[in-house]
């Protein structure tokens, strides 16, 4: 067949096309609706997560830097064998 037969154009060809997936076409938007949700959420935990690691790592180096947290390490050596 034909589209001349049905004397249809191109829009009208189209036009019942969209009409007879619109459900199909629906159903796919919600979802990419909700998978736009979900990944703008996990950027968003992303974007906090760096933010506070920032704010830690600089808080350490301050504390660091000021003297406050020392890191005290044994030489290898000073360890002592203990007795089986």
């Amino acid at each position: 067949m034909r589209r001349s037969q049905f004397k249809l154009d191109e829009s009208a060809i189209e036009a019942e096309a969209i009409r007879r997936s619109s459900s199909d076409l629906e159903l796919l938007d919600r979802m990419l609706t909700s998978l736009e949700s979900r990944r703008d959420k996990a950027l968003g935990c992303v974007a906090e997560y760096r933010a506070s690691l920032a704010q830690q790592l600089w808080e350490s180096t301050d504390r660091i830097i000021d003297g406050k947290d020392v890191l005290r390490l044994e030489h290898p050596s000073s360890k002592r064998p203990t007795a089986a």
